[in-house]
């Protein structure tokens, strides 16, 4: 961090330049999206991009996206909230519990054809991802923020 030439370093210098487990920051990545933080997303999938591979990203986006279509067709059934966490978590094993409850509160931002929209898109970039001599990298922003919806 020192070399970063600035007189202070702040919460958010850490959590861009700091090694943290790859899960978190790519959890830290989807709350700004979801919040439409453009340029701490940007920082931040700048740094998921440096230290290593798409797949995991699109694999942890993609699972999200998952659980939010259980969760808006649990709630479009007339589930109440309590009902819809127990239904998804149980469909994961009991794993992901505070995810799940996160997603829950976040899944108004996006109706069913959003998120559908949202795994096929993800689908598809995960097969760009693994396919021979094509590299994603800068314009994996310009897909997230067609998938979160910011403009």
């Amino acid at each position: 961090l020192c070399s970063l030439s600035k007189d202070t370093i702040n919460r958010n210098d850490i959590n861009i330049y700091c090694n943290k487990a790859e899960d978190y920051k790519i959890y830290l990545l989807h709350n700004h999206l979801i919040n439409g933080e453009l340029t701490s997303a940007k920082e931040l999938l700048g740094s998921v991009l440096r230290e290593g591979s798409l797949i995991p990203l699109i694999s942890y986006l993609a699972t999200n996206f998952e659980i939010l279509l259980m969760a808006r067709a649990c709630l479009d059934s007339g589930y109440s909230t309590a009902n819809t966490l127990k239904t998804i978590v149980d469909n994961f094993n009991g794993k992901y519990e505070y995810r799940i409850k996160n997603l829950i509160k976040q899944v108004r931002r996006f109706d069913i054809s959003d998120i559908r929209k949202a795994i096929d898109t993800l689908a598809e970039l995960d097969y760009l991802s693994k396919s021979n001599n094509y590299y994603l990298g800068e314009s994996m922003l310009g897909y997230l923020c067609e998938i979160y919806k910011i403009k």
